[in-house]
């Protein structure tokens, strides 16, 4: 019920019986076996499905594959159709399926009793496979992986909701910055001719020869009513506020944002980690404000959660509240409480209730032991502390010792400088050694390439089907071949099946259910574990140092992640963050926003390492450091060795207030 795949069964099988000291039965009987007993675990799945599957659940099911007129296809279909932009009116389509969800009951399942990894096995079947496929299927399987589609779809769309709404806040609220940019640059000629206008009326203003009653005749003399009167209009036009925030700007967007903003607030229920919460309650108000037709903000409307900077746009100096800055403040603050966590949404993974990622209070007694032994760490924390502090207090001698020395790092008026290295010139006889080594590697095409390195590594055993029973005809490895280089190479499957006379929707349907996430990290693994192997790598260096860095690449097309970065691009891009390893070999990538800072992600794919490069040192550059992930490094038994930019300006701790700063 955990594990369905069914090499893992057939070796936790053989493993099962070395333990047991029992005589393993021939291959084929084994087989036999798990194959039977994967028939008892689909039996299984569906009784404990039985309590959901009514016959009114059951027929509700089945208008899932059947055509839709109003949409045009099949619910299953609009269900599984994901978004490609966070603009309102994507966000109202995405609250569409949330509200469909509801409708059908799918918040009232209750799936304990069954195995999670059971449900993330059958969502992905149900939602890859076509409703003619799932027609066709016997009922004992089709109900469990059309429930698990729907509970796994909630859970997936209530956080795709929720990301597109942040997405969509950041955006509009960047264009407000952009927005004010602008309008500086316009009216910078017009705002450098009123300064010369009131530079000369300062200047009478202030001329002691001047007396008051001639003062008013000497000014019109200079500058006449109508200069004047026309520059206090240009002005009205031209003031901003002392603090020149980006939240005027904003405000412009308002009706933008209402295209969604209303059935967000009806359709995703919040709930708070504190009690009472005034954001909450604010979001209650507008909520009723929406029903109600109403436009006037109450009186008693909290506004406690209100910061500094939003202040004077929304509470106007007589009392008043301001509906459109109230609503944006609140909005917001709301999305940097889902960030932070402070508020969570029931049946979401991305946003749920933080204390679900945590061991509850109750059960970390029992499990401390056995987590600190896996960790290698003390139980007792203070331990730990001194022991660091131990190891600061032999360590800060020898810094001392180092920068007393007045190399290339030293201290400068009380500030750390690190000179910067200077690049080594090659000599020529590397240089020759380059040329002759290029000279006799020979010229291969790229697809004899990928069959040779699969001959040697057999990656591509990994990319399996996704219900793990399909078989692979004779003519199946130039499909799957043609469907990489597809893919890493760009070339799109139109492209590649005239170039390989390979029918596109074969390209499609190699696509769909061979090349997941899960299966191409396991090839790349099988690369990374040869790669490791090999004499050379061996003498270059040993796998235990790894570094991490993020490539910023534009993109085309209407891609939901994708974001604005001028800096970077002219149009949008995403940033490809990759891990490799000392021996240059790239065992983790992940494709991410590109405005997220790298820190956030810099753990994900050494906690996810499954090859045989035993890690023990990370290095990142300034992007990918935070006191945080220091912490998190010790915590796991790792060095964390980041290249920090500007390192004079960084922050440096004690231990305790009780020791004495050096420097």
């Amino acid at each position: 019920m955990e594990h369905d795949k069914p090499t893992l069964l057939y070796e936790l099988a053989c493993e099962k019986l070395r333990t047991e000291q029992l005589v393993r039965p021939g291959v084929t009987r084994l087989e036999r076996l798990v194959a039977e007993t994967r028939e008892r675990a689909q039996g299984a799945t569906f009784h404990q499905f039985t309590p959901i599957l009514t016959d009114a659940c059951q027929r509700l099911l089945d208008t899932l594959l059947e055509p839709d007129a109003a949409w045009g296809m099949t619910p299953l279909a609009w269900l599984r159709r994901p978004a490609v932009s966070n603009s309102p009116k994507a966000i109202v389509g995405n609250l569409e399926k949330l509200t469909f969800l509801r409708a059908t009951g799918v918040e009232a399942w209750s799936l304990e009793a069954l195995n999670p990894n059971r449900l993330t096995f059958l969502a992905p079947l149900a939602r890859k496979s076509s409703a003619q496929a799932l027609q066709r299927t016997p009922a004992v399987r089709r109900y469990p992986l059309l429930v698990a589609f729907l509970v796994h779809c909630l859970a997936t769309v209530t956080d795709e909701v929720i990301e597109m709404f942040d997405r969509c806040l950041a955006e509009a609220y960047a264009r407000a910055g952009k927005d004010l940019e602008d309008f500086r640059k316009a009216m910078a000629q017009a705002t450098n001719e009123k300064v010369h206008l009131f530079r000369a009326l300062a200047r009478a203003v202030l001329d002691p020869t001047i007396t008051d009653p001639q003062l008013r005749p000497t000014i019109y003399a200079r500058l006449t009513p109508a200069v004047l009167r026309r520059a206090a209009d240009e002005a009205d036009r031209l003031v901003r506020p002392l603090d020149d925030s980006y939240v005027a700007c904003f405000e412009t967007r308002y009706g933008y944002l209402r295209q969604c903003t209303p059935t967000f607030l009806e359709t995703v229920v919040f709930q708070s980690t504190q009690e009472p919460d005034a954001l909450l309650q604010a979001v209650t108000v507008l909520h009723q404000l929406n029903t109600t037709h109403r436009r006037a903000v109450p009186s008693d409307a909290p506004t406690d959660f209100v910061p500094l900077k939003w202040r004077p746009y929304v509470l106007a100096s007589d009392g008043h509240t301001d509906r459109h800055y109230y609503e944006l403040c609140t909005l917001w603050e709301l999305r940097g409480a889902l960030r932070a966590g402070n508020v969570w949404v029931p049946q979401s993974r991305r946003y749920a209730n933080p204390d679900t990622y945590l061991i509850p209070p109750p059960k970390w007694p029992a499990l401390r032991p056995e987590v600190c032994q896996q960790l290698h760490v003390s139980e007792d924390g203070a331990v730990r502390l001194e022991q660091r502090g131990r190891e600061l207090v032999d360590l800060l001698p020898r810094v001392d010792r180092m920068l007393s020395r007045q190399g290339t790092v030293r201290m400068e008026k009380g500030r750390a400088v690190v000179s910067p290295f200077e690049a080594e010139e090659r000599p020529a006889r590397v240089e020759h050694l380059d040329d002759t080594i290029t000279a006799r590697l020979p010229l291969i095409d790229l697809p004899d390439l990928l069959i040779a390195v699969d001959q040697w590594t057999g990656f591509s055993h990994h990319l399996r089907h996704l219900n793990r029973r399909e078989p692979r005809r004779p003519d199946f490895l130039p499909v799957l071949y043609a469907a990489l280089l597809a893919h890493g190479c760009n070339f799109g499957f139109a492209r590649m099946a005239q170039m390989a006379e390979i029918p596109v929707d074969r390209l499609a349907w190699c696509t769909t259910w061979y090349l997941r996430e899960e299966t191409l990290k396991a090839a790349t693994d099988a690369l990374v574990n040869f790669h490791h192997r090999l004499p050379l790598s061996q003498r270059w260096s040993g796998g235990t140092l790894s570094s991490s860095d993020g490539q910023r690449i534009p993109v085309a097309g209407k891609i939901r992640n994708a974001t604005v970065l001028r800096r970077y691009f002219l149009s949008q891009g995403l940033t490809f963050y990759s891990w490799t390893s000392d021996q240059f070999a790239q065992y983790g990538t992940k494709v991410v926003p590109a405005t997220i800072r790298d820190a956030t992600y810099v753990l994900d794919a050494i906690l996810d390492n499954t090859t045989e490069l035993s890690l023990v040192e990370h290095t990142t550059d300034t992007a990918g450091y935070t006191e945080i992930v220091f912490a998190l490094f010790d915590l796991l038994g790792m060095q964390f060795a980041p290249r920090l930019r500007d390192i004079g300006d960084q922050q440096l701790y004690r231990m305790s207030r009780q020791q004495k700063a050096r420097h």
